[in-house]
């Protein structure tokens, strides 16, 4: 079977001729231009009365966020140190509002990844109210989750509270459909780690009826690592508190009277909050030289446009799933899989050292060569560990070899 070659993008990030990198899922190497906003920054700290930081960074990032997850206010979005803090802000307020009590339930899914699973195991504990976890579906978790929530609508009292989801299960890139379960999840919270997600395939908080949507940056928005976005529904602002009680996000904490507007008294600080998601932000000063690069790196992917991303990186996931084909390893069908996350599992006709044969070896009976190089690579990329000859390698593996690519997939 000949396939034709995936769509160039244009990512300017520096390459290594001598591998393929495929673990974008786990962490993307920086455009070179991130790198340059950083350097930028950081020598600001050299000369630290020039100032230090910009506000209209920090709006910039919240804006661009908004538009990547299909919202349109950048107000509504908080910025927070890591995607495990972003869903205990939200556990802690659903529990503190008593939408998580006691006899209640949070869904989540067999396997999700833990920062969307244990602020609500801990969440559970507190309130009295149970963890109810979907099993790995026979066909997909779509499937598994309306069929959940139609069993708990018809209970004469509904037990879910919450659905923690992501767009997408991290083990092996099956969809799942937010927009039909944000249809279908009537007066439930419906909370979204898209860490997996965002930046690689088109979202929308709106038309999925989200209420909270957060994404760690150092992934598919590539940017550095310390910083998760979050988005969260307007109609929470009022009632929610922030995780750490601080002056920078206090009415008039930005103007230059602030020492005096904001002066202790025997009732304490001023703590108004200010409006917006901005109330949520974390502890202390938005990073100064993570919020340039995060600017950057947002701007990056607004520029290539995740809808003209994801069937790129669709195309790479297809040429890996092929040629995993030919060892025996099964993948799941295009039509229910992310585009850019690609799980393999072991089929009926797989070729396994356990059958007496290398992988990376026609010979099944393989003789140590006396004069054979080192591998040059220590870090080797799956390809080369599973094929260390080249010429053993299948022809599909060769045929898109780092030179003739412009974007890792």
């Amino acid at each position: 079977m000949t396939m034709a070659p995936p769509p160039r993008l244009r990512l300017d990030v520096e390459r290594d001729p001598g591998l393929v990198y495929l673990d974008n899922a786990g962490r993307t190497p920086l455009p070179r231009c991130v790198l340059k906003a950083g350097e930028r920054a950081l020598k600001r700290k050299v000369r630290p009365w020039e100032g230090m930081g910009n506000d209209a960074d920090v709006d910039d990032v919240r804006a661009r966020y908004a538009r990547i997850i299909g919202h349109d206010n950048g107000a509504d979005i908080a910025l927070c140190p890591s995607t495990s803090y972003s869903m205990s802000l939200a556990a802690h307020n659903l529990v503190r509002t008593g939408v998580i009590a006691r006899g209640t339930e949070v869904l989540v899914l067999q396997n999700q990844m833990a920062s969307n699973v244990m602020p609500w195991q801990s969440a559970c504990r507190r309130a009295g109210a149970r963890l109810r976890v979907v099993p790995s579906p026979s066909r997909t978790w779509t499937e598994a989750i309306l069929r959940d929530i139609a069993q708990d609508d018809a209970r004469a009292a509904p037990r879910i509270a919450v659905l923690a989801l992501p767009p997408l299960h991290w083990t092996d890139g099956a969809l799942v459909d937010l927009e039909a379960i944000g249809a279908a999840k009537g007066g439930r919270v419906l909370v979204v780690d898209a860490t997996q997600a965002a930046g690689a395939m088109p979202l929308s908080a709106r038309r999925a009826r989200v209420d909270v949507m957060a994404a760690s940056v150092h992934k598919w928005l590539l940017s550095p690592y310390g910083m998760s976005l979050v988005y969260i529904h307007p109609r929470f602002h009022a009632t929610w508190e922030p995780l750490e009680f601080h002056e920078r996000r206090r009415r008039g904490s930005d103007s230059a009277t602030w020492d005096e507007v904001g002066a202790m008294t025997r009732a304490g600080y001023p703590d108004a909050p200010v409006p917006g998601a901005a109330r949520f932000d974390a502890g202390g000063r938005p990073n100064p030289v993570v919020v340039p690069m995060v600017r950057e790196g947002l701007g990056v992917v607004l520029e290539l446009r995740p809808a003209r991303v994801a069937p790129a990186l669709a195309a790479w996931c297809n040429v890996v799933a092929h040629a995993a084909a030919q060892l025996g390893w099964v993948a799941l069908p295009r039509s229910s899989r992310a585009p850019h996350i690609l799980g393999l599992r072991p089929g009926p006709k797989l070729r396994c050292p356990a059958d007496g044969q290398d992988l990376g070896n026609p010979d099944p009976s393989p003789k140590p060569n006396p004069n054979a190089k080192p591998n040059p690579n220590p870090n080797p990329t799956m390809t080369q560990t599973l094929y260390p000859n080249p010429k053993a390698q299948p022809a599909l593996w060769r045929a898109w070899s780092p030179a003739k690519a412009s974007i890792t997939a």
